[in-house]
């Protein structure tokens, strides 16, 4: 029975779960601090891709993988 700093046998099951739960937040903010770096680096990254004025170009010309909607009519 340790009581130097007023604690007792009793207490341990507190103090353990005191400490099961600061390593449970401490693992959810660092997980936050990752996400927040990660979306920052990531907003940067995106802001150097082309613009939205590429999908507006002219698609006169299909590309060879599509066929045309009414393919499986055949030729008649």
């Amino acid at each position: 029975m340790n009581t130097l700093l007023g604690v007792t046998e009793s207490d341990g099951f507190a103090i353990a779960m005191l400490a099961i739960l600061v390593t449970s937040f401490s693992f959810v903010l660092v997980i936050l601090v990752g996400v927040i770096r990660h979306a920052r680096k990531h907003s940067k990254e995106s802001e150097e891709l082309p613009g939205e004025n590429a999908d507006a170009q002219d698609d006169t010309k299909p590309e060879p993988w599509n066929k045309p909607a009414d393919w499986w009519k055949g030729d008649a």
